[in-house]
């Protein structure tokens, strides 16, 4: 019998579409993170900054501007971060590293930032909060605090031009020519 209308076209079932059912992931299946993807890194990176801030599991959300049940879903394995937030925790957390390897303690994160009201912690929170506290802190991140006794006082001073770094020869126009 030949089906005449949509409807029963819809309601028709080949043999092989019984057995589709079986071999398909459902929905839920097919969105369910793998451990050891995106997410257990972006929960490792939370926990890292979690405990580089000093921080609860809800304030350490707010600062990365996520919320509390999507951390959890992470944890659960219910749910898979976007690239693009993987990144920006990642930021986060080795800007909190290498700060807290300077000796930082999650009391310096409440301080004012030099030249602003705000903390460095509320500084974080902002959409550009990583660039910017890497920026008001690059200071402390790149102090040489050991210099070498080879060193002058005016070395740098005395270096402002290129050609000092470029080979005697080709400073002085002596390029050999093919």
């Amino acid at each position: 019998m030949r089906p005449e209308t949509d409807t029963d076209i819809a309601s028709v079932t080949l043999p092989w579409q019984s057995n589709l059912a079986r071999w398909l992931p459902t929905r839920g299946e097919m969105h369910r993170p793998t451990p050891g993807g995106r997410a257990a890194t972006a929960v490792a990176a939370f926990d890292e900054v979690k405990r580089g801030l000093g921080l609860n599991v809800r304030d350490t959300a707010r600062i990365v501007d996520l919320s509390h049940n999507t951390v959890q879903a992470w944890r659960k394995h219910e749910r898979e971060p976007y690239p693009a937030t993987v990144r920006r925790l990642l930021e986060v957390k080795n800007l909190v590293a290498a700060l807290n390897a300077k000796g930082w303690t999650p009391d310096d994160w409440t301080k004012n930032a030099p030249g602003s009201d705000d903390s460095y912690l509320s500084i974080l929170e902002r959409e550009d909060g990583p660039e910017e506290v890497g920026r008001l802190t690059h200071w402390i991140l790149f102090e040489s605090r050991y210099r070498p006794s080879s060193l002058v006082e005016d070395e740098y001073d005395e270096v402002d031009d290129a050609t000092s770094y470029i080979p005697n020869a080709i400073a002085a126009g002596n390029r050999r020519r093919n």
